[in-house]
């Protein structure tokens, strides 16, 4: 329900609450006042789902009363007129249609508001819950994964001391003035509020872990009754009390040292934190955490600051994370493709064949047939394959149709790619948590079997190790990858350590290029699969990185406009690459990562240090 004002009201939520909140008062009153808010349920979990109780009118005449007048409310919805061209509409048809993205209508103002769909950060915490299953309850684990985000509410609360018509009825003190009030008089506060989004529940349940810790911090103030009845016991007496309006009241702390903060505390106060739960479940960052605690324990601490902790708590250097598959919900169904038969080779027209492929109409009658389904929901289902990379029209088209169209499935192509072959079951990743997972595994190789100049890489120890058969199980992952929804600098950060990894890849496998012609080939035959899609060494370059321009040798665009890979290309070429890009050459820059928080500092740094070089070069 909308007022006149755009304000969200959900009055069946909001009397539930109030009778809950009635029926258990003494109960909440006793845990707010527990200075070390030790509240538990039954079983010792901090933290459960909500039940679906509602208790029953009686318990108190003036809460039934309150909620009788607010369910007979009238309701009063704005009707914003329609002033979005035929142009925006399909542009915003488009971004609804893209499962990535989260659009919803804004409470203020008749707005939209964007939000991703970060279905990243769930699954992170579900592995961090599943690494310390032996911490929690079962009721802890059901209310830290068993629940569905929703994105955040857009709505305005009103500054009714900032309204003109408020202002004039108080000085008039005639109720009045504000029984039709303009709505334009009114100021709101704009506020994003997320219940339920990924991280809340996550963040509740810490909240509670460490909200033993405040009293014992010097600062704490408990809230501003706290306050006033701490003032008069500490200043002293005739002592002017003055108020500011504070421009800025939260300070935005480094999370770094929000970090160090909380380990200090935790540390020093073990006996009062809830025993299940050890430091490293508190703070997972374990490589930062320790390099910070060793920045600390080199430098002078000042003497207004606490002393560092012992080395005996420092957090060890940990491996590299392991990885959760997450099951594709369409994985099933490719399986079940397979056995159907359907699968075969198709002749279309005196010449043409194609290999392991099916057509869009036997799909579609095969769905309505086994699962009983209207075609229009097979016919979503096969789009559903296009879109999640399982497989693909094989004249590289992006839609599905129910016709004599074929399609054939990613590892039934006849790819020469150093990642081809069976296809990755786990749900699709941003490319940027794929990305980063990738520049961490080759991260790690590096540190093994790179010089120490990064000019130099020891390609037999490389086939050897497990470190490498690791990686070639996780580029499989780069088939499905999802690359289209990637911001400009998480392209740039993904596609350069694909760059650069494909390069090492491709020596150890096939070996170094010699002569002109086998470095031409080199570049232009070594792929991967990536997004659906086989992208050679000159794609990436000159094709995504480039933003489609004609590389040396080339006498067209890597991309043409039906290519679907166009649309993963720069829309504007980044010079600084070709600082970062390697060619396994001895004349190339040498071998690093790059970050998507980072890039653009990263890219600069490539090529001061690349000049650098040059410099000492001419001068020599």
């Amino acid at each position: 329900m909308r007022s006149q004002y755009h304000l969200v009201l959900q009055p069946e939520t909001m009397c539930k609450v109030l009778k809950l909140k009635n029926n258990i008062l003494h109960v909440y009153a006793i845990c707010v006042a527990t200075i070390h808010y030790n509240c538990k349920f039954d079983d010792g979990s901090l933290v459960r789902n909500k039940s679906t109780f509602t208790p029953n009118t009686g318990r108190d005449e003036y809460l039934d009363s309150f909620i009788d007048t607010i369910s007979k409310l009238p309701i009063n919805y704005h009707n914003t007129k329609q002033n979005l061209s035929r142009r925006e509409k399909k542009s915003l048809e488009e971004l609804k249609n893209n499962p990535s993205i989260i659009l919803k209508e804004a409470d203020k103002g008749g707005g939209i508001l964007r939000k991703n769909n970060d279905k990243s950060t769930i699954r992170k915490i579900k592995r961090l819950v599943k690494e310390y299953s032996e911490s929690f309850t079962a009721n802890e684990i059901a209310y830290l994964c068993d629940f569905t985000p929703k994105e955040a509410n857009f709505y305005g609360l009103p500054k009714i001391h900032k309204s003109n018509t408020i202002q004039t009825a108080v000085k008039h003190q005639n109720k009045k003035y504000i029984e039709s009030p303009n709505p334009s008089d009114l100021k709101l506060r704009p506020i994003v509020a997320g219940p339920e989004s990924p991280t809340q529940r996550m963040s509740h349940f810490l909240d509670l872990i460490l909200k033993k810790l405040c009293p014992l911090i010097p600062s704490y103030v408990r809230d501003d009754i706290d306050f006033l009845r701490y003032i008069p016991e500490t200043v002293p007496k005739n002592t002017l009390l003055t108020t500011f309006d504070v421009t800025s009241l939260y300070t935005n702390i480094p999370h770094d040292l929000g970090t160090t903060a909380i380990k200090y505390w935790v540390e020093i106060n073990r006996e009062i934190v809830d025993g299940r739960f050890d430091t490293e479940l508190i703070i997972t960052d374990k490589p930062t955490f320790a390099a910070l605690v060793k920045e600390v324990q080199e430098n002078e601490v000042p003497t207004s600051g606490p002393q560092p902790p012992d080395p005996s708590t420092a957090l060890e250097e940990t491996e590299l994370s392991g990885f959760t598959c997450e099951l594709d919900e369409y994985a099933q169904l490719v399986k079940d493709l397979r056995a159907s038969g359907l699968i075969k080779d198709n002749r279309q027209g005196l010449l043409t064949v194609h290999k392991n492929s099916f057509s869009g109409k036997e799909f579609v009658d095969w769905i309505v047939k086994t699962k009983e389904l209207d075609r229009s929901i097979a016919l979503e289902m096969g789009q559903a394959l296009i879109d999640k990379h399982f497989g693909h029209n094989v004249k590289s088209k992006e839609t599905f149709q129910d016709a004599d169209v074929y399609y054939r499935l990613l590892d039934d192509d006849e790819s020469e790619a150093l990642n081809s072959g069976t296809m990755s079951d786990c749900e699709p990743r941003p490319a940027g948590e794929v990305g980063e997972d990738i520049r961490k595994l080759i991260l790690k190789i590096y540190n093994v079997f790179l010089s120490k100049d990064g000019r130099k890489v020891n390609y037999k120890g490389i086939t050897a190790s497990s470190e490498f058969e690791v990686y070639k199980t996780r580029t499989k992952e780069l088939q499905r990858v999802q690359v289209a929804t990637a911001s400009r600098e998480e392209k740039l950060a993904f596609f350069i350590n694909i760059y650069n990894a494909l390069v090492v890849h491709a020596n150890v496998v096939k070996g170094p290029p010699n002569g002109l012609w086998q470095r031409y080939k080199f570049f232009n035959t070594v792929k991967y699969i990536i997004g659906g899609h086989s992208y050679s060494l000159q794609d990436i370059e000159n094709g995504v990185l480039r933003a489609n321009r004609k590389g040396v040798g080339m006498f067209t665009k890597p991309f043409s406009k039906s290519d679907p890979r166009f649309k993963i290309a720069l829309e504007k070429h980044e010079p600084l690459i070709h600082f970062a890009l390697v060619c396994g050459a001895k004349s190339c820059p040498p071998i690093k990562t790059y970050s998507v928080e980072h890039i653009y500092g990263e890219l600069k740094g490539a090529a001061e240090a690349f000049w650098r070089v040059m410099m000492v070069f001419l001068l020599t």
